[in-house]
């Protein structure tokens, strides 16, 4: 009977001791495998985000395991007829903080318009996704993708329509390995920044009580924007209202039957406010808001 000679077959890799480690545990990494005329070499790789590196050409691999030597190894054995690559293995550290990035589809957020958020984390090792929770509502789109440097990346997102009530809403989103404690989160945060057209736009006076006809009054002008508004008051003539002057507060002297509004403009929109009337009875004035029909 004759004997048959091959290039390395079955290599395998071996890992110990398997499954999760903490950071600083000694790690053996053994390949093995079956060839003829035996194998003459082995030599280790470790896939990074530069490509693959070479850490030993022993058939036993032994080191402290630290973050930046967490991810997948292979082996490869070789002998005068060929070689062969062995599945991979991953060194996956238990306590490694996974650090969760947030991402704003647009840096420019304004009412009425869609935006989508993503919060992702990556691991070297897909067996061990980083669990992801945040504050925004739980029917957020759920998905891991693998990276071309051979690491997973899982990511939440949620894609919605900003309102006003959206500016400067803190989004907060943590990380935590499957298997550590539950307090070992890592958390990221970011403000959103929304700008709207005006809201809530008002006009008020002061004094607001015991004003005679001819006395001074301040109006004065309130509304929600983003950017900050520019203010335009408007009085109303015999036929029309017509500007009179500009700014969030304006000194006047009332008379009987006297009328003002204020408008709040930028540059999504302007709103304006419901105006404002004397009425004096008795050397007494009285307020009263009224919308125009």
């Amino acid at each position: 009977m004759t004997d048959v000679e091959n290039a390395p077959v079955t290599t395998k890799p071996s890992i110990s001791p398997s499954g999760l480690v903490s950071a600083g545990t000694r790690v053996k990494l053994s390949c093995n495998g079956k060839a003829k005329p035996p194998i003459t070499s082995i030599a280790w790789f470790r896939k990074s985000k530069h490509g693959e590196v070479k850490v030993s050409e022993e058939q036993v691999y032994s080191f402290s395991v630290t973050p930046t030597e967490e991810g997948d190894y292979y082996c490869e054995a070789t002998n005068e007829l060929g070689s062969e690559n062995s599945t991979t293995t991953c060194v996956d550290i238990i306590d490694a903080p996974f650090t969760p990035s947030l991402h704003v589809s647009t840096g420019n957020l304004k009412e009425h318009r869609p935006v989508t958020v993503t919060c992702s984390a990556s691991t070297p090792c897909p067996q061990s996704q980083p669990e992801l929770t945040w504050n925004l509502k739980k029917d957020s789109l759920r998905q891991t993708e693998k990276n071309t440097d051979g690491t997973f990346t899982t990511k939440i997102q949620k894609t919605f329509t900003l309102t006003y009530k959206h500016d400067e809403f803190i989004i907060i989103c943590s990380a935590r390995h499957p298997a550590a404690e539950k307090d070992n989160v890592v958390k990221t945060e970011v403000t959103l920044d929304v700008s709207y057209a005006p809201k809530d736009t008002s006009a008020s006076f002061s004094p607001s009580d015991f004003v005679t006809e001819d006395s001074w009054v301040e109006l004065s002008c309130s509304s929600k924007a983003k950017p900050s508004p520019t203010i335009t008051w408007f009085k109303k003539g015999r036929k029309k209202f017509t500007k009179v002057a500009t700014g969030i507060f304006h000194k006047v002297k009332f008379t009987q039957g006297d009328q003002y509004y204020c408008v709040a403009a930028n540059k999504l929109g302007k709103q304006k406010s419901s105006p404002i009337s004397l009425i004096v009875e008795r050397k007494f004035c009285f307020l009263f808001l009224f919308s125009f029909s």
